[in-house]
């Protein structure tokens, strides 16, 4: 699943790798498909 993270200076990284593996082991790949989506992380 190919896509691209911006985010803040200050974020904290292992939060952001948690979040990310929650939405990864939560959804579908194909409901992201094409999409854009904004996440508050």
């Amino acid at each position: 699943m190919p896509g691209i993270c911006l985010l803040k200076r200050n974020a904290a990284m292992g939060r952001v790798i948690e979040d990310l593996y929650l939405l990864w082991a939560a959804y579908d790949a194909d409901e992201y498909a094409d999409k854009i989506l904004y996440l508050p992380m």
